[in-house]
């Protein structure tokens, strides 16, 4: 997303990788204006409070499925999704109690999990990097890009709050079939100074929010105060966690 020469506008026409088949970018409009009937989508988080209806829910932090911490980082993007796809199904998979520090086996048990719940797809907002970039090559990404092509599950992943240095997209984002997503600043022009950037050659981030359409919607969600919510936004859409 970033030139050669450091400009960080978005004029630039994108490539999209990984591929999403045809088939299924024809059934987006219509799936859009039924507001995400019979989509299944799996958020593998720090659980959902009952502000936000879920069709089904595990914890696998011993805690209960409810939001665990003070952010409400899990509820938040439950509540994002709700708002756009207000008839999917939402599976709530409650994988940490803290943001400091989450267990890699939860998160893949919690993988599993959506994959027997029949997941269209799967919303990991949680991320890990260790001093450089891995270019898709850790043990993490590797599984996770394996489970994406065995499942043919949709795998959402937050790009990190790195930025402006390049080479900071986390891990599994950076894997090759995980869509990762980056976000924009307020004047929706440019990429925000916090969002990861990749390296030259590897086509990540793949999506970018916008921060001022994201900041009304949440606004809209009981139970956050405006400080809560523009906290959250200002540190973007994912953690950089131990996991």
């Amino acid at each position: 997303m970033v030139g050669a020469d450091g400009n960080t506008s978005l004029n630039y026409s994108l490539i999209f990788r990984p591929k999403i088949k045809k088939s299924a970018l024809s059934s987006l409009p219509e799936l859009y204006f039924r507001g995400g009937q019979g989509v299944r989508v799996a958020i593998i988080d720090s659980g959902v409070n009952n502000i936000v209806t879920v069709s089904d829910h595990v914890d696998y932090t011993g805690f209960g499925t409810s939001d665990g911490i003070p952010t409400l980082h899990g509820t938040i993007v439950a509540a994002i999704i709700k708002h756009f796809a207000k008839n999917a199904h939402l599976i709530n998979i409650k994988v940490t109690q803290t943001p400091t520090e989450i267990s890699w086996n939860n998160i893949f048990s919690g993988l599993k999990y959506a994959r027997d719940q029949g997941a269209h797809i799967v919303n990991l907002s949680i991320g890990h990097f260790d001093k450089k970039q891995c270019q898709g090559k850790c043990n993490k990404c590797r599984e996770v890009q394996a489970f994406a092509k065995e499942t043919g599950m949709i795998i959402v992943a937050a790009a990190g709050n790195l930025g402006p240095t390049e080479g900071t997209i986390n891990c599994p984002a950076v894997a090759p079939d995980v869509i990762a997503v980056g976000m924009v600043d307020k004047t929706g022009k440019s990429v925000d100074p916090n969002s990861s950037r990749s390296v030259p050659g590897v086509l990540k981030p793949n999506l970018l929010a916008v921060f001022r359409f994201i900041v009304g919607i949440l606004q809209l969600t009981n139970g956050c105060s405006i400080l809560d919510v523009r906290t959250f936004i200002r540190r973007g859409m994912s953690w950089i966690s131990r996991i």
